[in-house]
């Protein structure tokens, strides 16, 4: 990924001359490598009886990035801004949050300060493959800072974020549970 100088349109206020990454060719070509060598690690792994490795995150945000357009704002620190969101769609002015899972169900986690304007999870085990194939669904019309949690506690998403803590939930079953049809499919192979 490139990195490039751009105008970030945040709540906290419009922020010029930031700097993100934004995908190019060579971005595509670099993804092809890492979902491979990914998978030929998690192969690896599980002929030894280990854990397999999770997906990651440059992954799934630089196949995000490639397919829309969006920047990657990796380690990105504006001061009075909350800068915990993963990618910014510069078109639309909007903070993303991205998720992907590389077992289903998943139990995906966010961070204590983790915003969005829309939420992202990408399907990179389609049909129980691993071709390469993604499918991504837009998650944003979810109410997730409201869901429970921990029904014990009676303790929402956002309540266990005011403690400090990492809400952990099933991205994947909220698709299947809503019937949420992906909005984006492709194949790492023809980016």
């Amino acid at each position: 990924m490139e990195k490039v100088l751009a105008e970030l349109y945040l709540p906290e206020g419009i922020f010029k001359n930031v700097l993100v990454q934004k995908a190019n060719s060579d971005t595509k070509k670099d993804l092809k490598i890492i979902y491979n060598s990914w998978r030929d690690m998690c192969d690896s792994l599980g002929n030894i009886g280990a854990r397999k490795v999770n997906i990651p995150e440059g992954l799934s945000e630089g196949v995000y990035c490639s397919v829309t357009g969006a920047y990657r704002t990796n380690n990105l620190k504006i001061k009075n801004a909350n800068t915990s969101f993963d990618c910014y769609l510069p078109t639309l002015k909007l903070r993303i949050q991205v998720k992907a899972c590389s077992i289903v169900p998943d139990l995906t986690s966010f961070g204590p300060h983790s915003v969005w304007d829309k939420l992202i999870f990408i399907d990179f085990y389609v049909d129980g493959n691993w071709d390469g194939s993604f499918k991504i669904y837009d998650l944003s019309f979810l109410d997730i800072k409201n869901l429970i949690l921990n029904i014990e506690r009676n303790e929402t998403f956002l309540e266990q974020q005011l403690q400090g803590r990492r809400p952990r939930l099933s991205l994947y079953r909220l698709i299947r549970e809503y019937r949420i049809e992906p909005y984006i499919t492709g194949n790492i192979n023809n980016l």
